[in-house]
């Protein structure tokens, strides 16, 4: 038959560590004790009682190495007999000799992992207790509380090893109500005994109880020992005995005694005594090393022959398949020669291709277009540097500080520049003067972008002066910077370069309009002398509207710059001048018209 080592056929550990001893309580309830155990000194951690649910957190949480449960007096059986003789001082041998006794003397009926012998000490007396369980194994059963190993013990044999430590006196008990079972434990002057009785339910349980107690002190030669209760624990003790480290009342060893004296009994260093905790609920199975379960399979002649002609097949196909395997990924790999013509061509494509995208330069023309759909009505562009790879810088003058945001807004939004900032920005007497820097996008000769703003939608006249204004154009060599950035902006030349474009005409006193000869682009021979506007009062530059206000401020400059002025014509045009910008700038901020 394979199975353990009696002695071992159980989960154990070594006498240190935490274990924990499980009762079941008469209401299904668990009583739970959670001890330390090292060397030969055993200490108590945590108490407590518990459902099946929280037990298993309980025991989880507190990394118990094993589980020592109490097989119920009702399902055990018992038997009390001499220590062997001869048994001196080798406690495993004695052991070993117990656990064939509990074979030989316990029902057939049990299985050998349901018996367990060992020694107890029942008052003065030693003695051997054989111990058996009764209950049905069923293929379905699940008792287990916890990953930890379980191993079980009799509650005779916890009872023995608490009367022990507590000094239970002659004669111990336990009785249970729920169950109708007795378990007894006497030592007298004829003999020990110990016996699991299972009494009538119909029966006054407190007379069957003081019978059964009677008898067995009859029987052991105890006399004068009443007992001293008919339900619980039957033990003379009152309580103020020192177990796990601290000293226990009555209350509490009625109610967790039996779980201490399991743990007493796993943790004596004599293995006669701990070879009580043997019990276990299924049967044991020893698993063999791999190499002993490989030997064994092998020594039967079919399954060697089949061995052998795998490893002959082996030898002899495995070079043939290894050789046309790489055939196959070298052949995969390379292919065939005008594949790899193809392959080579295919490379040097794209080498051609990629050196061409590293030497392309960025479309200027486009960058310049791009900056000058931009720039909003009233910001003269006064230069712009590009260079391969660097940040794009853009010195310019505008009417307002909010068309100088409006200038960035409209970079950042054409999707070509990036990181549009203005670093510097200063206020002046013709505006603001500012200094914008921005980045070029990866591959945004790649995108299909527009400027923001289609300066040939309307011409010229018509930005600056609304839609009614003519298309009567003259060129003018002045160094006027809003007429140049108008021209500028209507042709997306570069700003850094100082190009003179034409204006639309401008009414003036005591002047005449340009003849019409062929619209907006229409070039005069030679640009007339602008003559003196008459002087305007204060009055009448309030009343002007914004582009009233604006052509008015133009001519005054243009006729201010003429040479030949006397000093005094100079200083009354240009003071004009400045008020009409005033009032262009006011009538804007009240309605804006002809921005963007």
């Amino acid at each position: 038959m394979n199975r353990a080592n009696p002695q071992t056929n159980a989960p154990r550990i070594a006498k240190t560590g935490r274990v924990a001893a499980v009762q079941e309580g008469p209401s299904g309830g668990l009583a739970i004790l959670i001890a330390e155990i090292g060397g030969t000194s055993l200490n108590v951690v945590e108490t407590a009682l518990a459902d099946r649910k929280d037990a298993a957190e309980l025991l989880r949480s507190k990394r118990v190495d094993l589980v020592i449960r109490l097989a119920p007096s009702s399902e055990t059986v018992c038997k009390l007999v001499p220590v062997p003789e001869g048994s001196g001082t080798d406690r495993a041998a004695l052991a070993d000799a117990l656990a064939l006794m509990a074979e030989s003397e316990l029902p057939a009926s049990l299985p050998w992992y349901r018996r367990a012998g060992g020694v107890v000490r029942v008052g003065s007396a030693q003695a051997a207790l054989l111990t058996g369980w009764t209950r049905p194994e069923s293929p379905s059963q699940n008792d287990t509380l916890s990953a930890a190993p379980e191993v079980w013990t009799a509650e005779i044999a916890a009872l023995a090893a608490l009367a022990a430590g507590v000094g239970g006196g002659p004669m111990v008990g336990l009785a249970d109500r729920r169950t109708g079972t007795v378990a007894l434990l006497a030592s007298g002057g004829r003999k020990a005994v110990a016996r699991v009785l299972r009494l009538a339910s119909d029966r006054d349980w407190d007379g069957a109880v003081r019978a059964a107690w009677d008898e067995t002190a009859a029987a052991a030669g105890v006399e004068g020992v009443p007992a001293p209760a008919t339900d619980g624990l039957l033990l003379a003790s009152n309580g103020g005995v020192r177990l796990g480290g601290a000293t226990r009342d009555r209350e509490w060893i009625d109610r967790f005694g039996l779980a201490m004296g399991a743990a007493m009994l796993y943790a004596d260093g004599d293995a006669a005594v701990s070879a009580l905790v043997a019990l276990a609920l299924r049967e044991p199975r020893s698993r063999q090393p791999l190499a002993q379960r490989t030997i064994d399979w092998l020594s039967l002649p079919r399954h060697a022959a089949v061995v052998g002609a795998a490893c002959l097949a082996v030898a002899l196909l495995a070079p043939l398949a290894s050789s046309k395997a790489r055939h196959a990924v070298l052949a995969s790999h390379a292919g065939s020669a005008d594949a790899l013509d193809s392959r080579l061509a295919e490379a040097e494509r794209r080498v051609g291709f990629y050196k061409l995208l590293s030497d392309k330069r960025w479309p200027m023309t486009k960058l310049l277009a791009q900056i000058a759909g931009a720039a909003p009505v009233g910001v003269t562009l006064d230069a712009v540097e590009l260079a391969q790879g660097e940040t794009v810088t853009i010195r310019a003058t505008a009417e307002s500080s909010e068309l100088v945001s409006t200038f960035r807004k409209n970079l950042s939004d054409t999707r070509v520049f990036t990181g549009v900032a203005t670093p510097t920005i200063e206020t002046t007497a013709d505006g603001v003067t500012f200094q914008l820097q921005a980045r070029v996008v990866q591959n945004f000769a790649l995108q299909a972008t527009r400027p923001l703003d289609d300066f040939a939608a309307q011409t010229l006249a018509q930005r600056l002066y609304g839609e009614s204004a003519g298309n009567n154009a003259r060129y003018d060599r002045d160094d006027d910077r809003d007429a140049r950035a108008g021209d500028r902006r209507a042709t997306g030349r570069d700003a850094s370069r100082d190009t003179r474009r034409d204006e639309p005409a401008r009414p003036s006193s005591g002047g005449s309009a340009p003849p019409r000869g062929g619209g907006d682009r229409a070039a005069a021979p030679a640009p007339p002398p602008a003559s003196i506007p008459p002087p305007l009062s204060d009055e009448d530059i309030a009343r002007m509207d914004r582009v009233t206000a604006m052509r008015e401020w133009g001519v005054r400059r243009r006729a201010s710059t003429q040479p030949g002025l006397d000093a005094e014509t100079k200083a009354r045009l240009t003071a004009e001048a400045e008020k009409a910008r005033v009032r262009m700038q006011e009538a804007g901020e009240a309605s804006p018209g002809g921005g963007l």
